[in-house]
């Protein structure tokens, strides 16, 4: 954990991954402001231009989990969350897009190829690749993101 990380956030490279349990969108509007805004201006403080990130379109409806983990699913506020990243990389003159995020926590980031993932570590049984699963998966988001730009899809 990262000590000038917000609180609840976890930093992985130079993404934060936030979590937020919160109920109500004053609370949550609070906690995540300065969050959004950390992530936006580390990115334009190291020369990122591009913020790529999951589509999370029906996510409560895909992921399968036991009673409390969707119980907490339900309480985040993934569209919010991703709004407000949204609006803060644009108004800093970024782009920002959504891309599917199917298979990239799966996907070797390095030869492309189906790995093996337990827990929290990601194993590339083809090259021998190894890391942090949330570093693999945000490294494959990256490439998505550049693809589509790179072929015009957006």
């Amino acid at each position: 954990m990262n000590r000038n990380a917000p609180s609840g956030a976890a930093k992985t490279g130079t993404i934060f991954l936030v979590y937020s349990s919160l109920s109500t969108s004053r609370e949550f509007c609070a906690s995540s402001a300065p969050a959004t805004a950390k992530i936006v201006n580390e990115a334009k403080a190291t020369g990122i231009q591009l913020l790529v990130l999951e589509d999370l379109t029906h996510i409560r409806d895909r992921i399968k989990a036991n009673h409390r983990v969707q119980s907490r699913l339900h309480r985040w506020a993934f569209r919010e969350l991703q709004e407000m990243i949204i609006y803060k990389g644009s108004m800093a003159g970024m782009v920002v897009i959504k891309v599917d995020p199917r298979y990239t926590s799966q996907t070797c980031s390095r030869c492309h190829k189906i790995g093996k993932r337990h827990k929290h570590r990601f194993v590339c049984e083809h090259c021998g690749f190894q890391a942090h699963s949330d570093l693999n998966a945000s490294r494959n988001l990256q490439g998505l993101g550049c693809l589509q730009i790179s072929q015009g899809l957006l």
